[in-house]
């Protein structure tokens, strides 16, 4: 067996993982109110998530849906944490 064939699945599942971390390390650069790294990386894995389960079901639409849902996670995440720090300030 050659090396290429057997590096194709890794490649395979690294092409579903990293468009939404590439899309929450552009929306954390661009946005102004930072949050915290916890709720990125959760922003991460849950797009990720999504975006593996849509590759390995064959889906095409995987890479947006992972970055959407890595947005949503993170816009949401930063949302409670804004909140949640308000209350303990109080």
């Amino acid at each position: 067996t050659r090396f290429d064939r057997q590096f194709l699945p890794f490649l395979d599942v690294l092409s579903a993982l990293l468009p939404p971390a590439l899309f929450i390390m552009l929306v954390m650069a661009w946005w102004r109110p930072r949050t915290s790294t916890r709720t990125a990386l959760w922003a991460w894995l849950a797009g990720a998530v999504v975006a593996l389960v849509f590759k390995l079901q064959g889906q095409l639409l995987h890479m947006p849906l992972g970055a959407l849902v890595s947005i949503g996670v993170l816009l949401f995440g930063s949302y409670v944490n804004k909140d949640w720090r308000l209350k303990i300030g109080d």
